[in-house]
């Protein structure tokens, strides 16, 4: 698998990422990508960035997966995409309104595939939650930075 991305933090690129660029790369990247991923946090910026333009830009075989905050992307135009054959099918972990209404036509459409907001469940989980805890209070103890800190004016 060959990963692209763009993060809004200036971070070194990790040795598994093909490319790392800035969010202005953002529509040069979508109609590369076979899978294209919704893994940003939920602020001014990202919200609904992955729309109809974006839908549309994309591969007609490309999958799209929501897994962060549903409010990332516009969910009527995930449908259109789906029943008009914009993409070839999506994963939505998250929604904008959870649960989505009964009456919600992402249930007619047979190409997606919905689960119950747990994509960052793992049989490890609580075990690394405790050591990034544990992590913290030693460093916190030692005068070192905290890791994982939440930056409250970029709300994340």
């Amino acid at each position: 698998m060959k990963i692209v991305a763009t993060d809004a933090k200036p971070i070194p690129k990790p040795e598994y990422v093909a490319e790392l660029h800035d969010p202005t790369w953002f529509m040069e990247m979508v109609p590369k990508v076979d899978v294209l991923v919704a893994a940003a946090p939920h602020t001014k910026q990202t919200e609904r960035m992955f729309n109809e333009q974006v839908f549309r830009s994309m591969k007609k075989t490309a999958y799209f997966l929501a897994m962060s905050r549903g409010k990332l992307y516009d969910d009527m135009a995930v449908v259109r995409a789906l029943k008009e054959g914009w993409i070839a099918g999506a994963g939505l972990d998250v929604f904008p309104v959870e649960p989505p209404p009964s009456s919600h036509p992402i249930f007619d459409c047979p190409n997606v595939v919905m689960t119950a907001h747990t994509s960052g469940w793992s049989p490890d989980r609580q075990v690394r939650l405790i050591d990034v805890f544990a992590d913290n209070v030693r460093r916190y103890s030692t005068g070192l930075p905290l890791v994982s800190v939440v930056d409250k004016p970029k709300g994340y």
